[in-house]
């Protein structure tokens, strides 16, 4: 079983993968009333709150090593990394808007692998980290629960929050492959090979309930990502789209149980056939809209 970082052909593929947003877009023209919102970049000092000034500087020269381009796996590294500022944006105008009608959705959101002092697995900077610290910092939320469904370890939001007891971090994710280096969350779940539907959800089930007893939190962000799908190139699990459906629907339901302002990020998502992961971010959102009636429908990118 590889336990390697994201090879070149893995480059490729997450290249090929952006075109997952337009496609997810152009669906979200059957919904009414949904609104496609350009954000505000973070400024430096939003950056700074989960990143290091050593890193900040690195992005700002956007010029990496070899070895922070082997680590980052961003073909284009020079287009994308500029846009750090754009994806952490995209996440805080989401948490903000949750905090008005209990549902924030940030399209290019989930950067779960950035560090406090690298990028690392696709992911320049890590919004959700930055969004939790500047909301927190304005005083709005105080504990925070992270659920993270994308089919790798949140290693990076782990390591930011490692010593916060007032954020806990749940990740279920793949046993083995990337990151080859895992962080502790407050709670792991790894999946062996090729699990599929009833199984996989057997285990969010039982497990993801059990965190509401320990604390009361302020908000939830939910990382939903779409690469435990059975056809995904860089995921090691077997999990049906309809799995996946109704993976979102248990969460959404349990999330809106607990009346807190809920944050949603796709992550990743590279299946062979780029529209099977516009559709299944397509159904997520469909699953949201079931529970947050409230929602005013704006996606932030």
């Amino acid at each position: 079983m590889s336990k390697q970082r994201p090879s070149g052909n893995s480059r490729e593929i997450h290249a090929v993968s952006l075109n997952k947003y337009a496609l997810f877009f152009e669906k979200t023209k059957n919904i009414p009333g949904i609104k496609i919102v350009p954000s505000k970049p973070a400024s430096d000092n939003d950056l700074l709150l989960a990143h290091s000034k050593q890193w900040l500087r690195r992005l700002k020269l956007n010029d990496l090593t070899k070895m922070e381009e082997e680590q980052l796996s961003i073909p284009n590294s020079k287009l994308l990394i500029s846009r750090s500022w754009k994806f952490a944006g995209a996440s805080i105008a989401a948490a903000l808007n949750s905090l008005e009608c209990g549902l924030g959705i940030s399209a290019i959101g989930g950067g779960h692998h950035a560090k406090f002092n690298t990028g690392e697995g696709f992911c320049p900077v890590n919004d959700i980290a930055i969004a939790i610290k500047k909301i927190r910092k304005e005083n709005k939320i105080k504990k925070v629960l992270i659920v993270d469904l994308d089919a790798h370890q949140g290693n990076g939001t782990a390591e930011i929050f490692h010593n916060d007891k007032n954020i806990f971090t749940y990740s279920a994710h793949q046993q083995f492959g990337y990151p080859e280096k895992r962080e502790r969350s407050s709670l792991d779940i790894e999946f062996p090979p090729n699990i599929e539907d009833e199984q996989y959800l057997e285990v969010i089930q039982e497990t993801l309930p059990e965190i509401f007893k320990k604390s009361n939190f302020d908000m939830a962000f939910y990382i939903a990502g779409a690469d435990i799908y059975a056809h995904d190139l860089l995921g090691d699990m077997k999990v049906s789209m309809a799995g996946i459906q109704k993976r979102d629907a248990f969460v959404f339901k349990i999330l809106k149980d607990l009346k807190i302002p809920i944050v949603l990020a796709f992550a990743g998502g590279y299946a062979k056939n780029i529209d099977d992961t516009a559709k299944i971010y397509f159904n997520t959102v469909k699953e949201a809209l079931k529970s947050f009636p409230l929602f005013n429908k704006k996606i932030h990118f």
